[in-house]
């Protein structure tokens, strides 16, 4: 079965978890539950996509840059009905950016594609400052995970080019066991 047969017989409808990264957005905001809430363009743009793409928005999170709240974050994204986790911000080289190494300890399995395709359509549009992004992805339990970057337009590429089309995919393989 070709790769175009395994995305045509995936389910299209599927439901979607945010969390947000953000010192700043957080300790303006806190505990909100939805992006507009806390002027969270990438967030809005992640809802705007889903939605568009007939799926469901069945959480969303709002942390600082704090491994602890990240990790709970996380852990109760796992536990929802969320089937794709998308996770936003922290990813950087800076000492307080720790959502990859928070996320991965979760992983499973390791996506690797996800991130150095992200880095090559990056490359692309804003050349070699690409090196610096550490966006991931992995499987745990049925679910998948993506880390991206906190820029509106990293989360538009990571969505447009990446997420929406693989998602429905990724998640057919992992459920058939």
């Amino acid at each position: 079965m070709s790769s175009e047969d395994h995305k045509k017989d995936a389910k299209k409808d599927l439901k979607y978890g945010i969390i947000t990264v953000s010192s700043s957005r957080y300790s303006n905001y806190k505990n909100v539950s939805n992006p507009s809430d806390a002027k969270d363009v990438s967030g809005e743009i992640m809802q705007d996509l889903i939605e568009k793409a007939k799926s469901d928005l069945v959480l969303y999170k709002l942390v600082p840059d704090d491994i602890d709240m990240i990790d709970n974050a996380l852990s109760y994204a796992i536990e929802s009905d969320a089937e794709v986790i998308l996770i936003s911000g922290g990813t950087g080289l800076a000492k307080k950016d720790l959502t990859i190494e928070t996320a991965s300890k979760y992983y499973e399995k390791k996506i690797d594609g996800f991130g150095e395709l992200f880095r090559y359509l990056s490359f692309e549009e804003i050349g070699s400052a690409a090196i610096l992004s550490r966006a991931s992805a992995g499987i745990v339990r049925d679910k998948v995970i993506f880390v991206m970057p906190g820029s509106p337009n990293a989360v538009k590429l990571a969505m447009k080019q990446l997420i929406l089309k693989e998602a429905p995919h990724i998640l057919r393989h992992i459920k058939k066991g």
